[in-house]
């Protein structure tokens, strides 16, 4: 019976614990303070006592852990359930674990597309081409510099800042101003995803989400002044290159914000605004 208990006897320091764990002391004081330890106190000294059982519930805390309980609820599986019940915990853990991996997965996909972007900077800057806008999902964030303000608005953003960066930034120069009104500059604002990420995230559930289907577009990218709004006089060359080609526009255009970033010039650095530009176009009538 003696040599039974001996896991429960306390005659470790808080420091030789610490050491054999490989933990701060001050985190032992935290178990200690929430009760997942239970030292004896040694009135001599005032001091507090671990026993090699205490080790054995500190690692054991840390199995649960890492496997996504919180200290409270480590603890009920502790002192409350029963077999059944872990078994159904573990399998809340393991489909949020799944899901988290999902998002994870997801949000690489995205680091890498926008890695790709960032590095095609050179390549499409003030050049054109024809490529097909995919299909997107959107939802207003501004117009004319007032945010959307509903609850609608604040679910797309508070998804939107979980998605980032499957989610951009889509201002959008109207036709009927580019037809009507010089130098037009962009009214509006939408937030944006591909379907396959806003169906996992969402945003596609929001009611005032709507889906914009994939179209034809020249395609270029530009830059603006790091404060300067964004004009239609800034993609002169390409309105001058569907001229060329007897294209005429065929919607809003959009323009998806890539990044900030510096340049040097003159000396010194400014800093500059990316924009990714998608033209809507068609054959000019006869």
């Amino acid at each position: 019976m003696e040599n039974k208990d001996r896991k429960f006897k306390a005659t470790y320091r808080i420091g030789e614990i610490a050491n054999m764990l490989g933990m701060h002391p001050q985190t032992i004081r935290y178990y200690d303070k929430v009760g997942i330890v239970l030292p004896s106190e040694k009135k001599q000294k005032n001091e507090r006592l671990y026993a090699s059982y205490d080790v054995y519930k500190i690692m054991v805390r840390k199995q649960y852990q890492n496997m996504g309980f919180s200290i409270e609820e480590t603890e009920k599986i502790f002192n409350e359930n029963d077999l059944e019940q872990l078994a159904g915990n573990l399998s809340e853990k393991i489909e949020e674990t799944e899901r988290e991996l999902q998002k994870k997965q997801f949000c690489l996909e995205g680091m890498k597309q926008f890695k790709e972007l960032v590095e095609s900077i050179p390549v499409f800057y003030k050049r054109c081409f024809h490529r097909v806008l995919p299909g997107r999902w959107h939802h207003l964030h501004l117009r004319e510099d007032i945010l959307e303000n509903s609850d609608n608005g604040t679910l797309a953003r508070k998804i939107a800042m979980e998605a980032m960066p499957l989610c951009r930034h889509t201002l959008a120069i109207k036709q009927s101003d580019i037809e009507t009104k010089p130098n037009p500059v962009s009214t509006y604002c939408d937030l944006t995803m591909d379907a396959p990420s806003a169906e996992f995230f969402g945003f596609d559930q929001i009611p005032t989400s709507f889906y914009v289907e994939p179209r034809a577009c020249i395609y270029t990218i530009f830059k603006v002044d790091s404060y300067d709004t964004v004009k239609w006089s800034y993609l002169d060359y390409a309105e001058q290159f569907m001229a060329d080609n007897r294209l005429e526009l065929n919607g809003d255009v959009q323009l998806v914000t890539i990044a900030n970033a510096l340049q040097a010039g003159g000396g010194h650095k400014e800093r500059y605004r990316y924009f990714e530009a998608w033209i809507p176009f068609r054959d000019k009538v006869q």
